[in-house]
This record gives structure tokens, C-alpha cells and sequence, in this order.
């Protein structure tokens, strides 16, 4: 259904769904009651007179339909921002929904409903499921842009993201700089089971760890609610391990350093890529006290006036969304700058090829102001990012604190090993 913008969301963010047209004849409308547009001088599928289609695949029903909408708030705000400046080259952008449910069958269905029915220019897929529409989209040359969560992200050169957590091409150092810092020499990896994408990320961070001296001693399966902390961490502590890297959900890690606790088991540091969630610390702070969380964006306690203007922006255009400090949410912004960065620069009649074309040329994307160091979108499909920052939960589990750089900045910037 054609969504209903309410006045207290004030966005100049255009809104559709597949089924507008068959809305608009039901509704009493026709062709021939109202003046015909005027022809688009341009071709590409979307490309219209005052405006451009974009589709928008998210989970609105579904288990994550709660995460992915305030995801989909984030995109749709940065949208919202584009049309308010005068859209891109004069043409507003106008998104049109898709609901996968967060499955990759559905998701399929779903891409190939907005590509053939509704002709978006693009698709922005803020889901855990585009592995269901990779192949489709990327063979009839739809620009894609959103989270890789997923590593079917790294397949596909028309596929866009301004970060690959479970790449699968090289390693960084930043990882292992960071641990060899904190005076770690051995480590012990607890992994979700029969994750590919859990392990993909291990394998990243062992390779990461042991081109800094710092020595893989145990790799242990863990299963949420069968696998036993106390067994796990008596593994660990007889592997003498004084880095622990935790890759499963966010109950694994806090059972596991509460096991550590009672066990006395100490760590020289605990790292962990789901410990970032500032609503966490007043549900599980105690438990998640010395944890390390690594993110590749900025922290939420910056004084960035790039991280000031995302807030602003949430406020004005998401204001459903009433804390945007959520992963999810700052990701899907990027997302969606990402977007208006390819349109720009697919110039007055843009096209698909144009716009992955010049998107690919780019070598240092700023990503809104929201990812320190810049992305280098020419070479970073599938591979980790560089910098990273690390914030650890205080001794009494009530703050994040950021551990700075050996050159004092918030972030840490390893070096690449492609391979």
C-alpha cells in the first residue's frame, strides 16, 4: 500500500509501493483523467522527469522486522535530506517498499517484483536476506547498495557497502596490533556453531592475530543455550590464553564472562564484534564489564560535528526513531549517502552502468563524516576495513570508554595483506 506520511515526521521523502498504480485505479483514477507527464529524455528504468525510483527491501514483518525499521528510519531520513537540498540533479527520490521477511526466498520475490513492475533504478536492501536476489540483480545490472551482512556481498561488483565484516579477501593487521597492544601473546577463539559467516570473521581475526605475534591456542564451537560456559572456559584457561575472542551472539559472550568471573579466569583483553549497543549496558552491563567492542564507524561519544548533523537529521526526518545511535540505523544512513553519491556522479541522465561506474572510481567516500578514514569503494569489495575503533565497557559496566590509537586518535588503522 502507498504509505501515508504523517506531518509530525516532516520528511520530503517520497514514499510508493508496487501496488500504487492498482491503488490509484481502484480508487477511481485512470490514464485518461489525468495529463500525461512529460516524456523523460532519459532511458534507464526509474529515470523520470522530476523524480528517480529507488527500491527499498527490509524485513517489516518477520523476527527482525523491529531492527530493520528503525533501519530502514536511518535510510530514509538521508533520502529525506537529498529532497529537501532539491533532490539529485533536480529529480526527487522516491522509494518504493518491499517487505523480504528476512528471507532469501521471499527476498528473490521481492527484487524481482520493484525491478519488473514498479523499474527502481536501484535497490537498497537493508536485510539479512539479499543473498536471495545477489544473483538476480547483479545479472540484470541493478546497482545495490546496504549491509553486508551477508557473504554474498563480496560476490557482486554492482553491489555496494562501506563495509565487509565477513569478507573473505585478505586480512588487516588492525585486529592483532590492538590485541599485542593490550600485551597479548595467545589466543582463544569461541565461535558461533555452524556459522559461515562466524567463522569467516575467526578465520579473519586469527589471520589478523598471528601476523602480530599473537599465537592461536584453542578454536571452540558454541551453541547459545547448549553449549556449557563452564566447560568452554575451563578449555580456555588450560590453553593459557590471555586474548579472548568471543563470535556469537550477544547471551554467548555474557555467559562466557561470567563464567570466566567465577572461575577467576582473566583476560588480558575480550574482544567482541556485538558488545556496541549503548541500550546493552543497562541491561547487561555488569555482565559485558571489560569487554572490547570493534566497530569500523564512529563511536557514539565523539564530539564529531559529522555525528551532530546525523543526529540532527534523525531528529528532523525520523523522529519515530527517537535514539538513532544504533548500528543498524547509522549503517542504513551511509547507505543511503552512498546512493546519492552514485546518482550524483551518474551525472544529468544517469544510468545503471554510470553509476556503478563512477561509485567503483571512488577512493576515498567519507561516508557521511560517519566512518573516520574514509572508504576506498574502488578496492574495498570483500575485504575487511583498515580502521577500527574499540570502546570497552568500564569496570562497573555503566560506559563505553574509547581506547585511542598509538597516534591518539579514536581509531586504530592497520595495513592490508591481500591474498
Amino acid at each position: 500500500m502507498t504509505e501515508m506520511l504523517t506531518a509530525s515526521r516532516r520528511r520530503r521523502v517520497v514514499v510508493a509501493s508496487a501496488a500504487a498504480m492498482m491503488l490509484l485505479a481502484g480508487a477511481g483514477c485512470s490514464a485518461d483523467s489525468a495529463p500525461a507527464p512529460a516524456a523523460s529524455p532519459c532511458t534507464t528504468p526509474g529515470v523520470g522527469v522530476d523524480r528517480v525510483k529507488i527500491g527499498l527491501i527490509y524485513p517489516a514483518t518477520g523476527p527482525l522486522s523491529s531492527v530493520f525499521s528503525a533501519a530502514r528510519s536511518g535510510f530514509e531520513a538521508r533520502v529525506a535530506l537529498a529532497n529537501e537540498s532539491g533532490g539529485v540533479h533536480g529529480r526527487e527520490l522516491e522509494i518504493v517498499l518491499a517487505d523480504d521477511a528476512g528471507q532469501p526466498s521471499r527476498n528473490d520475490v521481492a527484487a524481482r517484483r520493484i525491478v519488473e513492475r514498479s523499474g527502481v533504478f536501484g535497490v537498497a536492501q537493508l536485510t539479512t536476506a539479499a543473498s536471495g536476489s545477489a544473483r538476480y540483480l547483479a545479472g540484470a545490472g541493478v546497482p545495490v547498495v546496504g549491509l553486508a551482512s551477508e557473504t554474498a556481498w563480496n560476490d557482486y561488483d554492482t553491489m555496494f557497502a562501506p563495509d565487509y565484516l565477513y569478507s573473505t579477501n585478505g586480512t588487516v593487521s588492525t585486529l592483532g596490533e590492538f590485541a599485542a597492544a593490550q600485551g597479548g601473546t595467545r589466543v582463544a577463539v569461541v565461535e558461533e556453531s555452524l556459522s559461515e559467516p562466524s567463522q569467516a570473521l575467526s578465520d579473519q581475526m586469527i589471520a589478523s592475530m598471528s601476523g602480530q605475534g599473537v599465537a592461536l591456542v584453542a578454536r571452540i564451537p558454541y551453541t547459545v543455550g547448549q553449549s556449557s560456559p563452564e566447560q568452554v572456559v575451563a578449555r580456555i584457561a588450560a590453553s593459557q590464553a590471555d586474548v579472548l575472542v568471543v563470535q556469537t551472539p550477544i547471551d554467548g559472550l555474557r555467559e562466557l564472562l561470567r563464567a570466566s568471573r567465577a572461575a577467576n579466569v582473566t583476560y588480558r583483553t575480550v574482544l567482541s564484534a556485538v558488545a556496541y549497543d549503548k541500550r546493552l549496558l543497562a541491561e547487561a552491563g555488569t555482565d559485558l564489564a571489560g569487554a572490547t567492542a570493534f566497530f569500523d564507524h564512529i563511536s557514539w561519544d565523539s564530539a564529531s560535528p559529522n555525528l551532530r548533523n546525523f543526529r540532527e537529521t534523525m531528529a528532523r526526518y525520523a523522529a519515530e526513531t527517537p535514539d538513532p545511535d544504533q548500528i543498524t540505523v547509522l549503517s542504513s544512513y551511509v547507505a543511503a549517502d552512498m546512493l546519492v553519491r552514485g546518482l550524483e556522479m551518474a551525472g544529468e541522465c544517469p544510468t545503471r552502468e554510470a553509476f556503478h561506474r563512477g561509485l567503483r572510481s571512488v577512493t576515498d567516500y567519507p561516508a557521511a563524516g560517519l566512518m573516520p578514514g574514509g572508504v576506498d569503494l574502488s578496492a574495498n569489495r570483500g575485504r575487511p576495513a583498515t580502521c577500527l575503533t574499540f570502546a570497552k565497557v568500564n569496570a562497573t559496566g555503566t560506559a563505553y570508554e574509547v581506547v585511542p590509537g598509538p597516534d591518539g586518535k579514536e581509531q586504530w588503522c592497520g595495513t592490508r595483506h591481500d591474498g
